[in-house]
């Protein structure tokens, strides 16, 4: 299953997410927290990327990337059912421990 599938299909869990994070948190902070939470579904996310790479002949690189990109669209697409505001960019460290430019969002209602 895609990650935006799987988002989308599934509103009452990324609600349930989000109303888990601080007041301000990253789209780091909300994969970290699906990761932790939806284990087995972000593990088939992956697998199923992958999968899609490799029939593509691709770099097998690109898989958290690719995943991790459907996630901040989504996040980015439903900001208003999620009741998130989008904070514009920042830098924090991804899965990889890298410094990397992703989204900023604050909680409009818990």
């Amino acid at each position: 299953m895609s990650a935006y599938r799987f988002l989308t299909d599934n509103p009452d869990k990324v609600q349930k997410i989000i109303n888990k994070m601080s007041p301000c948190f990253d789209s780091h902070d909300f994969i970290e927290e699906l990761t932790c939470t939806h284990t087995g579904v972000y593990v088939d996310m992956l697998a199923e990327n992958l999968a899609d790479i490799r029939s593509k002949q691709g770099d097998e690189r690109d898989v958290f990337q690719n995943v991790h990109s459907q996630i901040g669209s989504f996040l980015k697409n439903h900001k208003a059912d999620l009741h998130i505001e989008d904070l514009g960019k920042g830098k924090s460290r991804n899965v990889h421990g890298k410094e990397t430019e992703n989204r900023w969002w604050r909680r409009t209602k818990k």
